[in-house]
């Protein structure tokens, strides 16, 4: 059980534990850091529900085959995250060594965001809808094809690996918010209600601070009053980002940042290459995602730091930060490091931790803009960090 949960072995034990014994609630969240493995363990816990042979970590049976390639029906995932990173790391991995478990990896990390779409589209009926349907449909038969395929059609392999990853880059962009609609929480319970009596259900909800209240709401409801025999496992970065009515309503499992040494043997024994060529799981994830990851930490280390230091801001060097974003279209992955430095500038004690939280929503609200409306991804950053500027010009620093 949990043989690939590496440097986590307090919160692994514990899990461990209340499966073997039967005492896992019905409502978990596992909270921490980036890289820090709370989705892997949440699929995990979701094969060893679904076992009904012991769950060996080889068992072969049909539910943890398809567990471990996440396409088991009844485990249900709403995930926020780089899908295409994830995709790209397990496309290298498989590349390296063409075996099991590898490939599994990699069909695993596309029926991620897959999962995603199983209830976003409750009650919908528009063209967006037809247009993510097909384009589903699609990375389904190359799916299959790549499945079919011998190792050694190593040029075919290769071919459909990438339609896939074209066809998912697609699919990527028609996600607009990181916020569960309403309608999408409600039509899960329902569907989860209808399951055979015998058989386990699973739902895992990432980034549930980044949903609307009325989302929130509904998922308060769902906490409230689950099915029978289904088990949710929500998933955020901070214990203190959930609302203490759900808070409330769960039991919390902390998952630490990894050790440098962790980091390589995720490196080393999931994905099959070299530890030593990357300094983090972050930089082994954004490297194979095609991004240059020492620009990317020194150009938002610049913005924080012209937060922090309003000296040192330098507008010309602003300017063409802005212009590389369009140009790459980094985004998400910019906001993602702003809020890496934050924390990091919280535990030097440059900031404290209100204001840290404080940013973090700011952020997390361009976030869900640039989703939601089509602006330039320069002007979203900029207006952001003029915001973030006030903060930090309330606490007394000039801007």
């Amino acid at each position: 059980m949990f043989a690939s949960s590496f440097g986590q072995g307090p919160v692994i034990e514990q899990l461990r534990s209340e499966l073997l014994n039967q005492e896992l609630p019905q409502a978990l969240l596992f909270y921490g850091q980036r890289y820090s493995g709370r989705m892997t363990a949440a699929l995990e816990t979701a094969r060893i529900l679904h076992c009904r042979e012991g769950a060996a970590p080889a068992c072969k049976c049909r539910e943890c085959r398809t567990s471990r390639t996440l396409d088991n029906p009844y485990t249900m995932v709403f995930a926020n995250r780089d899908f295409l990173s994830q995709f790209d790391a397990a496309s290298a991995g498989f590349a390296v060594s063409r075996n099991q478990e590898s490939r599994d990896l990699l069909r695993r990390s596309v029926n991620l965001l897959l999962k995603r779409f199983d209830v976003m589209w409750a009650g919908k009926h528009d063209s967006q809808q037809k247009e993510s349907s097909r384009l589903i449909e699609e990375i389904q038969d190359q799916l299959a094809e790549f499945s079919s395929l011998d190792d050694r059609l190593v040029s075919k392999q290769e071919g459909v690996l990438a339609k896939i990853r074209k066809l998912t880059a697609k699919l990527d962009e028609t996600i607009k918010s990181g916020n569960l609609p309403v309608q999408a929480v409600r039509s899960l319970q329902s569907w989860l209600s209808t399951k055979p009596g015998d058989v386990h259900g699973t739902v895992i909800m990432e980034g549930v601070e980044y949903f609307h209240d009325p989302s929130k709401n509904a998922l308060l409801k769902f906490l409230e009053e689950p099915p029978k025999n289904v088990t949710a496992v929500l998933l955020s970065e901070g214990r203190g980002r959930i609302i203490p009515t759900i808070l409330s309503r769960v039991r919390t499992y902390a998952f630490l940042q990894r050790s440098p040494e962790e980091d390589a043997r995720v490196i080393r024994d999931v994905y099959y290459h070299d530890p030593d060529e990357f300094d983090s799981l972050r930089t082994f994830f954004l490297t194979k995602g095609g991004i240059d990851c020492r620009t990317l930490r020194d150009d938002m280390q610049f913005l924080v730091n012209s937060l922090v230091y309003p000296d040192e801001f330098d507008h010309d060097r602003f300017i063409g930060l802005l212009a590389r974003i369009d140009e790459q279209g980094m985004l998400k992955k910019a906001f993602l490091e702003i809020i890496e430095v934050l924390r990091e500038c919280r535990d030097s004690r440059l900031i404290d931790g209100d204001l840290e939280y404080r940013c973090w929503e700011v952020i997390s609200e361009a976030g869900s803009r640039s989703s939601e409306k089509h602006q330039r991804e320069s002007l979203i950053l900029e207006s952001c960090w003029y915001k973030l500027a006030e903060l930090f010009n309330f606490r007394g620093v000039k801007v």
